[in-house]
Parts: structure tokens; sequence; C-alpha cells
């Protein structure tokens, strides 16, 4: 089976404060799932199959429970993140115009951030590839002229869906740099269309 994911360009905004606390809720909900798959290494040492099995169980409970708090945890940043956005005023007129236009730009690249938001996503349906055959969403953004993110609205028939592909792009870990016009900052719109394929 193989997994693809198909991107065009995208569209967003969240103050660096917020987006961090996002980070913060990886580390801490990656390190709970390494602690628990340790401790699932050393209970099995020297038991028996079905010891093991249940073991192996109770495990995948605690990992199971850890793995809903984390994304119990990233929506609920997400919606302060939307409920708090605000849209910034024009940058000033500039004195001087000498140095050149330049397109809004992601600090990795688009390949990179595409396979970020590829990964998250794969990640989080793992178990789940079939169920998700036809799921798309379009994440309409700004970069706003301070390079800050501005989440216009997602599209999508499916909100599971369409929560999770905001939540991958707001995961990734470059950093947005404004368009420049004008001897100026000015803002960007952008279209970002994720769609889930599986192929067999």
């Amino acid at each position: 089976m193989k997994v693809f994911f198909l991107f065009l360009l995208f569209s967003c905004g969240i103050n660096a404060q917020q987006l961090e606390s996002l980070k913060i809720l990886k580390t801490k909900h990656d390190s709970i799932e390494t602690q628990l798959k340790l401790k699932y290494q050393e209970e099995i040492k020297g038991k028996s199959d079905s010891e093991i099995s249940e073991i192996y169980y109770q495990n995948l409970l605690s990992r199971r429970k850890n793995n809903r708090e984390r994304f119990n945890h990233y929506f609920s940043v997400v919606q302060t993140y939307l409920e708090t956005q605000k849209l910034i005023d024009p940058s000033p007129e500039a004195a001087q115009q000498e140095i050149p236009d330049k397109a809004a730009n992601y600090s990795q690249g688009f390949p990179a951030l595409y396979k970020e938001v590829h990964d998250f996503i794969k990640n989080r349906y793992q178990d789940r590839l079939d169920e998700f055959f036809t799921k798309s969403a379009k994440i309409h953004f700004i970069v706003q002229n301070d390079h800050s993110l501005y989440i216009e609205k997602v599209e999508g028939t499916e909100k599971e869906f369409n929560d999770l592909a905001l939540l991958a792009f707001l995961m990734t870990t470059g950093k947005w740099e404004s368009a420049f016009q004008r001897g100026m900052n000015v803002k960007s719109k952008f279209v970002l269309p994720v769609k889930f394929v599986v192929e067999e």
C-alpha cells in the first residue's frame, strides 16, 4: 500500500508564543510515549507469552490514553489560536525603495513543508488509512507583513480531517518571511489543498 498526499500552496495566522506551546506539548507527549515503550521492554523480560500479552495490552491502553490527551491538548491550543489571532495593519510607506521585491517565503522550502505535513498526518492515521481514503481539505491563510500567519478558514467535508490538516500545518518547524513590495513588507494570501490518497 502506498500513501500519497497532494499539496499546492496554502493559508494561516498565529503568534509565536502560542505556536511554541504546541512544540512544548509535542515534546511532553513524545517523552511519555518513549517512557511507555521503555517500560514495556523492561516488564516483558523473563515473562511467559500469556504474561507478555497482558503487559502489551495494558501498555497499549496507556499509549492510547496518552495519544488522546495529546490531540485534545493540541486542538485546544489551536482553537485558542483561532479565537485570538488578529489581522495587523499595513506597513507604513517606505522612504526609499532600492530593495528588490520578493514573494513570501517558508524558510525550509516548500518540499520540506509538504513532507512535514505529510508525515504528521500519515502518523496520525497509520492504523486507519482505508477509513480516510477520500479525505481532503483546503487551508486558506495569510502571511502577514510582520511574518506571522493568519488563518482565514479551513474548508473540507470532514471536520476531523480539516482539524488535523490545520494542526499538521501549524506544527511545522520552519519560519515564514513576508513578501516585500515597493519598499515595504506586504501581506500575501495562500490556499493549501491537502488531499489524502491511498493506492494499492
